[in-house]
């Protein structure tokens, strides 16, 4: 496959997969010491994982308050529901983003547990966090997916609202073998695709329920910031109240088809597409995750598989077709701003 090593590929995350170990005794500790909520804390497409993750656990937890908000406002606004009995979780691959950083440190001179999870250590966040893991995955958000699901059913667990949990840890163990599956079958899928659309000036996503976050992460990490293609993001169900009206019979849609109980409102949206232009793609999650899986997992590691194959297949395969290397930044990190 384009631009994919196998090996390096699966090590990085059966590691990962291994630190949720780790990840399971640090929520046993914030169990014990006790909390009044989890605070999701980042930027950019960590910021949107961490929305992707409370948006599940809502719909399984009544006892936890979770919330997830921009590093930047720590500091800026004074959040009423963050304070010393608050657990704060962070990403940073580099380990020094430089709003998250910030965001810690003034928590650590509140007082404020952090749990990090970086792609080094030592880096100033791991260094300010009350604890840390290490997430090797150098491209893609599988494993941040994976330890926070983690680090969050466990806390469900917990508190009696998760009794799965012990199934859960089994089968994401499964992933490395059945993500690999997945990209090789979607490949030439993503390749015909390339070739057909990445030249489009204008590019509209669309999707829902649990992917919701994750398609909003794909169209501004991956085709705005690595690609430069001007992109928007929707749900399936606010499509029909306003961006409808921009699609004409020429207009470029991806639809991706969750795994959730939402997917009604996708089939909805393909529904009218199919009527309206020419250039439709759609992307059915189902078709791409086998029966080795427990179906009740289905929809809560549906983000993981959506990023396995458009973050990493899509996003390579475009990046050839035009020619446009996907580490090239026109302002970020370039400059100060």
């Amino acid at each position: 496959m384009l631009n994919f090593n196998e090996e390096n590929y699966r090590k990085s995350l059966e590691n990962g997969i291994n630190e949720c170990n780790k990840i399971i005794e640090v929520a046993d500790t914030i169990s014990k010491e006790g909390y009044d909520n989890i605070y999701f804390l980042g930027v950019g497409g960590s910021l949107s994982i961490m929305k992707g993750v409370v948006h599940i656990m809502s719909q399984i937890s009544l006892k936890i308050n979770f919330y997830a908000e921009s590093a930047s406002f720590i500091g800026v606004v004074n959040s009423k529901r963050l304070n010393e009995k608050s657990c704060v979780v962070m990403i940073s691959k580099s380990g020094d983003t430089k709003e998250t950083l910030q965001a810690a440190k003034i928590l650590k001179e509140k007082n404020i547990r952090i749990f990090s999870i970086v792609g080094k250590s030592p880096s100033p966040i791991s260094e300010l966090s009350y604890k840390h893991v290490i997430n090797e995955q150098k491209v893609g958000s599988e494993l941040m997916y994976i330890m926070l699901l983690t680090f969050c059913l466990r806390l469900a667990y917990n508190n009696q609202e998760y009794p799965m949990f012990n199934d859960f840890i089994n089968d994401i163990k499964k992933l490395p073998d059945e993500l690999i599956k997945a990209k090789i079958k979607f490949d030439p899928i993503a390749e015909q695709l390339a070739k057909q659309y990445s030249k489009e000036t204008y590019h509209l996503w669309i999707g829902t329920g649990y992917i919701t976050d994750e398609v909003y992460l794909f169209a501004m990490c991956i085709l705005e910031e690595m690609l430069w293609i001007k992109t928007k993001s929707i749900t399936s169900e606010e499509f029909f109240h306003g961006t409808l009206e921009i699609v004409e019979k020429d207009t470029f849609v991806g639809l991706i088809k969750n795994m959730d109980e939402t997917r009604v409102l996708d089939e909805r949206a393909e529904k009218f597409l199919k009527n309206i232009t020419d250039k439709l793609f759609v992307l059915d999650l189902k078709d791409y995750v086998s029966n080795t899986i427990n179906k009740e997992f289905y929809s809560i590691l549906s983000p993981i598989f959506m990023a396995s194959l458009c973050s990493d297949r899509i996003a390579n395969h475009f990046s050839k077709e035009k020619d446009h290397d996907l580490n090239i930044r026109r302002y970020y990190r370039k400059m100060e701003y």
